[in-house]
């Protein structure tokens, strides 16, 4: 079976955001079910926010991924086709979205409201970041 694929204007940039990962982030949906709050409007609202916010934050971190990969990712079989490795998407186009991805996943932490579920976007980009990072695993050194 055959996927579909959109080559249109723009494909290349939401190509590099990597949607079809973004079901991962279904994890923060359980606690509706599992709380039984599934009727309570504000709750699946929140939820439905944690959702989209770790949406972005970890496209965020596909695209800086990608970046820090590039090279070698344009000597993997499977991976050259990547839009940063193939050369469709520009290095310094991904890296304003990467940081933009950041600052507004990071910004829509902030919107006033109690919602305790919203406290591990953060945390989150921060953990990633750090293992994308880290010398050992061939990420970028900040010294």
């Amino acid at each position: 079976m055959q996927r579909l694929r959109w080559d249109g204007v723009g494909a290349p940039a939401w190509r590099v955001l990597r949607s079809r990962q973004w079901v991962k982030n279904v994890f923060v949906l359980r606690p509706l079910v599992f709380a039984q709050e599934l009727a309570d409007r504000q709750a699946v609202l929140t939820r439905l926010l944690a959702f989209a916010l770790f949406c972005v934050l970890s496209s965020s971190v596909y695209v800086l991924n990608d970046l820090v990969d590039a090279e070698s990712d344009r000597l993997h079989p499977d991976k050259r086709y990547r839009p940063i490795a193939s050369g469709s998407s520009r290095e310094g186009t991904a890296a304003v979205m990467a940081l933009v991805l950041a600052l507004a996943g990071l910004a829509g932490h902030r919107l006033p409201g109690d919602r305790p579920s919203l406290s591990s976007p953060p945390g989150y980009l921060v953990l990633n970041l750090g293992l994308l990072l880290r010398p050992e695993a061939g990420g970028r050194s900040w010294t």
